[in-house]
């Protein structure tokens, strides 16, 4: 999973709700809310603002509640995956202990452990986790002696629209917990007023390429066609030629991605009913026909009574092309080269949401693609005629009816493009590359050894510690600190003075040590850096000497040591800084160049209205506009509509995305940046046209935009014209020299299709 922007914003917000919310009297049982939409990463979200949450805990002396432990509830088996998933993240920080409830150590929960439930284990009442029993072992004790212990509780409600904003057992669960704070984290959150509502906005997380563009929901028929025609043949025609599409542009793309079309069966309920059962058997039918079957493992079954081909269909390159499944799969099934649903719904169900169509959002790559666009998109087929289906209004500007074609006599013409991608420089420390640095720094000062066996290796450099003055006799080290400072936990005092020697808990050298690497973090973000220092100070002394964690902790505080481990730290951030800088060289941007040619198809959302053809010469049809577009767009898209005889075709281009014709110009500030031409225009004899339309003075890198265009042109083996468009009276003006301005059209060409 990649780190994202959108991702350290949620984040950021979340531990700052949090920590207002564990201000001394704030009442109990506060909500916050994450609306976080499929695809965009919500674990590893709410597992970095556990991490991240810790270390900002242990910095802020004016909370009164420092400490807290997390219940992490969940519907169905999705514990086990959030339980799976966090074990994963933190099995090198350990800043965060996910347990399961046998896992639970004294009957009560520790600070900075979180417990996995699954949401129907605890909400009745004869479950083994809710019921009273001689070893007091219950939820219950468990959360009771956890604030006993000074611990506050914090609920994670995963899903939480499925199950915790509905119901009496929902209402009386959480009512009993008395979390401190809940957290619904859900695509679709039914709490309408928590104290903050942390939103991840669904277009930054197509922006990041994580999911795809939006989503093409292609219904059969209109009501009165749809009753004549033979919907399950016809649906399952078209979604079976859609998948073998997108395989096909997915070896254009040399990507190892086999798409897979899922058919979902009509009805919602957990077991198979009558009609699902006909409609099945039908469908394995037509599915034979056309070669696909579970025996040659093309065909894959999940239903309540039946599982069959269902190993490693999640794999980006498996076989199996088709899957026949139900509702019960959808939650927390991760399957991100599903890529067509076919749908046969009661007539009943005819509303379509993102949560219908959720399976197919994510991108199996985790990015956009350049040459195939259409692999950018979902499709959906369903045997609900078009005149009856009703998308939520939330979700109109994401799931579209509507795409246009290209035009049979529209040739490719390969003009080459650019995609810039821009990597977003982040001011924190990134293992493995610290680590790497820091271990480098330690053979360079110390003179450390790596290559000898194990046995030698730690004798060698744990003498190689005392040659340069670092105390290593871990049993007699104790942690030095002002004795009015508040410890948590069992410690021995040795001395009382002004300052006391302490042996510490493992629960307080890590605190320490938290506090210790975030002195000497040097200018990068503490919050985000600091775990990775600690993992990093540890790994080193592990690797190269042998010491346990907790051993190495020590060694690191010791109060003649500090100043040894700080001089380290600080050739390992110039080390650090020093890849930084070369990879940001290397990365900052990155240009992709391509062939451009008028795609096949292109989907349109609600922002577009469908214009009748007349005698317009698009290169797709029918004609979408933007509603919002220009007054010079519409303008020129008139003048080519009345100019119709003298053009082939003319193609009204995106403005963004990596399908969309660009030239690479630089901006006013020096980046380099895409322009992306609004018309792309065939005449009669084959020139090509470029035009971008303008207003004087109406875009300040205009001038920057037109020079550009005029090299691309000038270095062309096409025949090329073009520049900025202007309205000049009755013409429209480009210049096909450079330009100063925008203001001065003294010399520029007027714009005549004809003459082509």
């Amino acid at each position: 999973m990649k780190y994202l922007k959108y991702q350290d914003k949620a984040i950021r917000q979340l531990v700052e709700n949090t920590c207002e919310l564990l201000e001394h009297g704030q009442p109990t049982r506060q909500k916050l809310v994450l609306d976080a939409p499929t695809g965009s990463g919500k674990t590893v979200v709410m597992a970095t603002y556990l991490e991240r949450l810790k270390i900002e805990l242990a910095s802020r002396s004016d909370l009164s509640c420092r400490r807290v432990a997390y219940i992490w509830l969940a519907p169905n088996q999705l514990h086990q995956q959030s339980y799976d998933r966090l074990k994963s993240h933190f099995a090198e920080s350990k800043a965060i202990r996910p347990v399961t409830f046998e896992e639970v150590a004294n009957k009560s929960l520790q600070a900075d452990e979180v417990l996995c439930l699954n949401w129907q284990s605890v909400s009745r009442e004869d479950n083994l986790y809710v019921k009273e029993n001689e070893q007091s072992k219950t939820l219950s004790h468990y959360v009771q002696n956890c604030r006993a212990d000074g611990i506050e509780i914090v609920v994670i409600l995963d899903e939480a629209h499925l199950f915790a904003s509905k119901g009496k057992k929902a209402i009386e669960l959480l009512a009993k917990l008395n979390a401190k704070i809940e957290i619904d984290v859900s695509a679709t959150p039914f709490f309408k007023n928590a104290y903050q509502t942390v939103k991840i906005p669904r277009p930054k997380v197509v922006e990041e390429g994580m999911i795809k563009k939006k989503v093409s929901l292609n219904p059969l028929l209109k009501a009165a066609e749809a009753a004549e025609a033979g919907s399950m043949i016809t649906l399952l025609d078209m979604a079976l030629a859609k998948r073998a599409e997108l395989a096909t542009a997915y070896r254009n793309e040399n990507a190892a991605v086999r798409p897979l079309l899922l058919i979902q069966l009509p009805n919602d309920s957990a077991t198979e009913s009558n009609s699902d059962k006909q409609v099945r058997l039908m469908l394995e039918g037509l599915l034979e026909k056309r070669g696909i079957t579970t025996k040659n493992d093309k065909l894959a079954v999940w239903l309540s009574n039946e599982k069959t081909n269902l190993e490693n269909i999640e794999k980006r390159d498996n076989h199996q092309e088709v899957l026949i499944f139900k509702q019960a799969i959808a939650l927390g099934w991760d399957c991100p080269r599903a890529a067509v649903l076919l749908i046969f719904r009661e007539l009943k169900q005819e509303s379509f949401t993102i949560q219908t169509v959720g399976r197919i959002l994510r991108m199996p790559e985790q990015k956009h693609y350049t040459l195939e666009d259409k692999l950018n998109y979902g499709y959906v087929y369903t045997d609900l005629a078009k005149d009856m289906i009703r998308i939520v209004e939330d979700d109109l500007g994401y799931i579209t009816m509507e795409k246009a074609v290209r035009m049979a006599d529209c040739a490719p013409i390969d003009l080459p493009s650019v995609y810039i991608h821009r990597s977003t420089d982040r001011n924190r420390l990134s293992n493995p590359d610290y680590k790497n640095s820091l271990f480098e720094a330690a053979e360079k000062k110390w003179n450390f050894d790596k290559e000898l066996s194990s046995d030698i290796l730690f004798t060698r450099n744990r003498q190689r510690l005392k040659e340069n003055v670092v105390e290593s006799d871990v049993h007699k080290i104790t942690i030095r600190i002002v004795s009015d400072e508040t410890l948590t936990g069992e410690k021995e005092v040795v001395v009382v003075s002004n300052k006391a020697d302490i042996v510490r808990t493992s629960k307080e050298l890590e605190s320490l040590m938290h506090r210790f690497c975030r002195q000497n973090m040097g200018g990068y973000a503490p919050v985000d850096s600091t775990p990775r220092m600690v993992f990093a100070l540890q790994q080193l002394l592990m690797t190269y000497c042998g010491y346990d964690e907790i051993s190495a902790m020590k060694i690191v505080l010791a109060d003649n040591n500090q100043a040894r481990f700080e001089e380290i730290i600080t050739d390992s951030l110039v080390r650090f800084e020093k890849k930084s800088e070369q990879k940001r060289k290397e990365t900052k941007k990155k240009i992709k160049e391509y062939h451009w040619n008028v795609p096949n198809e292109r989907i349109y959302t609600e922002q577009y209205e469908k214009m009748e053809n007349g005698k317009t010469h698009h290169a797709l049809q029918p004609l979408f506009v933007e509603k919002d577009r220009s007054n010079p767009e519409r303008l020129f898209t008139k003048y080519l509509d009345d100019n119709a005889d003298s053009i082939k075709w003319w193609y009204k281009n995106g403005d963004s995305s990596q399908g969309d014709f660009a030239v690479a110009y630089t901006d006013s500030t020096g980046e380099i940046r895409g322009f992306y031409i609004d018309f792309i225009i065939m005449h009669n004899n084959g020139t090509i046209g470029l035009f971008d339309t303008k207003t004087s003075k109406s875009d300040r890198e205009a001038v920057s935009k037109h020079n550009a265009l005029v090299r691309y042109i000038a270095t062309s083996d096409k025949k090329l014209i073009g520049g900025v468009l202007i309205q000049d009276g009755q013409n429209w003006k480009y210049s096909e020299t450079a330009i100063e301005n925008d203001t001065d059209l003294t010399g520029w060409t007027s714009y005549i299709p004809k003459k082509y």
